[in-house]
């Protein structure tokens, strides 16, 4: 499996931090690179300090980030999906810091 970016090791753990490694392993498998950045709108929903945990909650637009084909520079984006999406995330304190440890993309839920 593709390993993800050592950074990303700063912001996410678990099932968030294995999620993006199998995207990455897709994508490469695939010949799928991803051109430009996402536009991110986090709003923290929750905050349990008893167990150290948040719920959060963003409309990620990826207008501006696109999936091509490497070898063509051809799209790879899935037809008649909304660039604008409701993401989920889990965060809790871990080493310290908190992180996102769990994330669900809503692809039937344009924001």
């Amino acid at each position: 499996m593709a390993e993800p970016p050592a950074e990303l090791a700063v912001h996410a753990v678990d099932k968030a931090f294995a999620g993006v490694g199998e995207a990455l392993f897709e994508y490469r498998r695939q010949g799928i690179v991803m051109v430009g950045a996402p536009t991110l709108d986090p709003v923290v929903d929750t905050v349990d300090r008893a167990t150290s945990t948040a719920h959060v909650t963003d409309c990620v637009d990826s207008s501006d980030w696109t999936p091509i084909f490497r070898d063509t520079g051809e799209s790879a984006a899935a037809e008649n999906q909304s660039p604008r999406l409701v993401v989920e995330a889990w965060a809790i304190v871990y080493d310290g810091r908190w992180v996102i440890r769990e994330t669900l993309i809503h692809r039937d839920r344009p924001c």
